[in-house]
């Protein structure tokens, strides 16, 4: 059985076809697309979606919906994040869509994507200890805890690259007190969950953030899912990858990085600086690199749901 689903974000639109099997419930990726439309650049909550990025994502969506058809997939499983949740006309916007393309989009909840990117990520590995996903997205992060399919701690906050860019990121300031002021912002948002102990074994970090980091880190010429994904990032290698990256312009940081994707080399800094305040407020030494998340999450909760009716 093929089923698609489609990640709306405030950064990106991601595309993912998966063969499922509900009676072993278990996922095999067939193809994933990426594109970076950045819907929530500029946004405000209560404040309508551009013109110009409502043509930006009905392009996409019809070049999906082309895909989607083309593996005559059974299921279409479309859910909106952030951007979607603070825009005033997203509603007007997804109806436009799903007349033009067929596709209908749910907007979730932070608790529920959340929810999602823990699925995504924490599937493949063993459920022997806790495990914090990670979720950097373009207008919010999301922090997920649990061991197993049993979830302790899930809350998404208002803090995401694109947003934290836009905020601090001035050309004509100096960039270590820009890093100070990003870090001190990042590290107060969080503070709910800073000096607590979760007693957590293994952090996940998915999404476009650890996935650039670690070629950034490791000289990638190309960005290759299989030598991305699974890899570990330390602490040490972080501090150092943000010292460098606080320095260059986003034109030099993709001109230096060839792997980097179009769209991201403005945001990583902030995106690293998250990550920084994250490890450093949760004490933990290093983190792993997931090249999967919410879109897996959806198809997995989907799995989930209706094993049962396949059981022997």
């Amino acid at each position: 059985m093929h089923i698609a689903s489609i990640d709306i974000g405030s950064n990106t639109v991601l595309l993912l076809i998966s063969e499922i099997n509900l009676r072993d419930k278990t996922l095999n990726a067939l193809r994933n697309e990426y594109r970076i439309p950045r819907l929530g650049g500029n946004l405000k909550p209560g404040s309508p979606l551009m013109e110009a990025k409502i043509a930006e994502l009905l392009s996409i969506l019809r070049d999906y919906k082309k895909i989607i058809d083309d593996y005559g997939c059974s299921e279409v499983l479309a859910i909106g994040t952030n951007a979607l949740r603070i825009a005033s006309n997203s509603r007007e916007v997804l109806k436009l869509a799903e007349e033009e393309t067929g596709i209908k989009t749910e907007v979730i909840t932070g608790e529920k994507e959340a929810r999602y990117s823990y699925l995504g990520a924490s599937a493949e590995y063993p459920h022997d200890q806790v495990s914090l996903v990670i979720d950097i997205g373009g207008g919010s992060t999301e922090l997920t805890i649990g061991k197993g399919e049993e979830i302790y701690f899930s809350k998404s906050f208002q803090i995401g690259v694109v947003s934290l860019k836009e905020k601090y990121m001035i050309q004509d300031h100096e960039p270590q007190s820009v890093r100070k002021e990003m870090k001190d912002y990042s590290s107060g948002v969080f503070s709910e969950v800073f000096g607590k102990d979760f007693n957590i074994g293994r952090a996940i970090s998915i999404g476009g953030t650890p996935t650039t980091l670690y070629t950034i880190i490791n000289k990638l010429p190309q960005f290759i899912e299989s030598q991305i994904h699974g890899r570990e990032i330390s602490k040490t290698q972080l501090t150092a990858c943000t010292d460098e990256l606080i320095n260059l312009t986003p034109h030099q940081i993709i001109t230096a990085y060839p792997a980097v994707t179009p769209g991201r080399e403005d945001v990583i800094t902030a995106g690293a600086v998250i990550m920084e305040s994250l490890l450093e407020g949760l004490n933990l030494p290093s983190f792993l690199v997931s090249t999967k998340g919410i879109r897996y999450g959806v198809v997995y909760d989907y799995i989930f749901r209706n094993a049962d009716k396949y059981s022997a």
